[in-house]
């Protein structure tokens, strides 16, 4: 049997959720797998199996270690999620994506950002940029990718009247 590391189920967790690469997908087909993905009872073909099987787990089904993963090297983009997202909350072992020290920013609605597949720093709106807040000390190209990526989400967000991103000082 192999056992994946860390980095190799980070990366299919990423792929899963379709954060690795965006999607040429339509929108409703999106919204269609990630609710999907965000099911809170059983569903087909889950009920099955959980009708039978005493200690079913969707999530056995779902980290099959011979299940096809992207290659553990594949470059993990950084990608600022909203509040509540299900990358952040659709696992119990969230170790995957999010330090111990800041797992209840995963429950208290903060707005997160992935760097290399990891939350790194927070994100919100102030009057006058997108605002992101480090969680820990981020190298300089990794502040150029959260930079280039804050400022397509703030043109985004502004119908393209904005782009200004303010990265503040590491948080405590």
């Amino acid at each position: 049997m192999t056992v994946l590391d860390t980095r190799s189920l980070n990366r299919a967790t990423l792929a899963r959720q379709l954060l690795l690469d965006r999607t040429a997908a339509p929108a409703v087909d999106v919204v269609t797998h990630l609710c999907g993905m965000q099911a809170q009872e059983p569903q087909e073909p889950f009920t099955g199996l959980w009708t039978r099987v005493r200690s079913f787990r969707p999530v056995d089904l779902n980290d099959r270690p011979d299940a096809p993963r992207p290659d553990p090297d594949t470059p993990a983009p950084v990608r600022f999620l909203p509040a509540f997202d299900n990358a952040i909350l659709g696992y119990q072992d969230r170790t995957r994506i999010i330090d111990d020290a800041h797992r209840g920013l995963s429950v208290a609605g903060e707005r997160v950002v992935l760097v290399d597949g990891r939350v790194r720093a927070t994100w919100s709106r102030s009057d006058d940029a997108l605002v992101v807040t480090p969680l820990s000390r981020l190298s300089p190209a990794e502040r150029d990718a959260v930079d280039e990526e804050g400022r397509a989400l703030a043109s985004f967000l502004t119908d393209h009247a904005d782009d200004r991103v303010r990265i503040e000082a590491c948080s405590p």
